[in-house]
């Protein structure tokens, strides 16, 4: 098991223990997250859900759970769900490229480059947070 209370700051105890219970049952179910500097993305076989570390990564994800387009990149598909008290996403599992080589420029836009393609083979941006 990793050690997420590394990660978790919501800057009170009391979330923060409960981010943790939740954090340590995802954790059980799908392994161990790759963690950012707000969220913890969990992988299962069809999607990724992704769990605030802080408040930020709340923001993050009411961001990524409307946002599918902006008219130069697409967005991989969320939707918001509640985990305990926390608002999460949930979003499609891309298929990420061997190489960056060859993508298109506005890859370059997205945080450490995070894209990938879904089912139908569009190119489409993985984490896209403020």
């Amino acid at each position: 098991m990793s050690n997420l209370a590394n990660f978790v700051n919501f800057g009170c105890d009391n979330l923060n223990a409960l981010a943790l219970e939740i954090l340590t049952q995802l954790e059980t179910k799908y392994g161990e997250p790759s963690c950012g500097r707000n969220r913890a993305a969990f992988t299962s076989k069809h999607c990724v859900i992704k769990f605030p570390l802080n408040f930020d990564g709340i923001h993050d994800n009411l961001i990524e759970s409307k946002k599918y387009s902006d008219g130069y990149a697409s967005y991989a598909k969320g939707r918001k769900i509640m985990l305990g008290d926390f608002n999460c996403v949930v979003q499609e599992k891309l298929t990420m490229p061997e190489k960056l080589y060859g993508l298109p420029t506005w890859v370059m836009s997205i945080d450490c480059c995070q894209v990938g393609y879904d089912v139908k083979g569009r190119l489409k941006a993985y984490d896209f947070g403020s």
